[in-house]
């Protein structure tokens, strides 16, 4: 496990050094389309943030779709676990954490502050790229 996850380590690192060189050689060759593609970026993490605060205003709806569904999953699972003598097995597949990550509020959280985070890179990018926002 520990030699797949190395491996799995070293293949990301790569390919972000392979995206670090892609980006420099665009910022140096046509530093127009380096800076539009920022842009392009901020807007499509600034789209994602409004998803997922729109995601959570509709959990925090009782009567919203989103909150029963969420429900009927908690109800289902709970189900599940009243059986005597049955041994509890969930987490012990990939498939149940999905499950509750789809049931989990904090995995919204989570998601947003990371694109936040990333939003908070693109805009350090830019000012430093672009400060005058000609490009904007």
């Amino acid at each position: 496990m520990q030699k797949t996850a190395a491996t799995q380590r070293a293949e990301k690192k790569e390919l972000q050094r392979k995206e670090q060189d892609k980006t420099d050689e665009m910022k140096k060759d046509n530093p127009k389309a380096y800076i539009q593609s920022l842009y392009a970026k901020r807007t499509e993490m600034m789209n994602k943030l409004e998803e997922v605060k729109r995601k959570k205003q509709e959990l925090t709806s009782r009567g919203s779709t989103a909150s029963q569904r969420r429900m009927q999953t908690i109800a289902a699972l709970s189900i599940g676990s009243d059986k005597k003598g049955v041994e509890d097995t969930f987490g012990k597949s990939d498939n149940d954490w999905e499950v509750y990550r789809g049931i989990s509020k904090d995995a919204l959280e989570d998601e947003e502050d990371e694109y936040q985070q990333q939003l908070v890179d693109i805009e350090e990018l830019l000012a430093v790229s672009d400060p005058c926002n000609i490009f904007l």
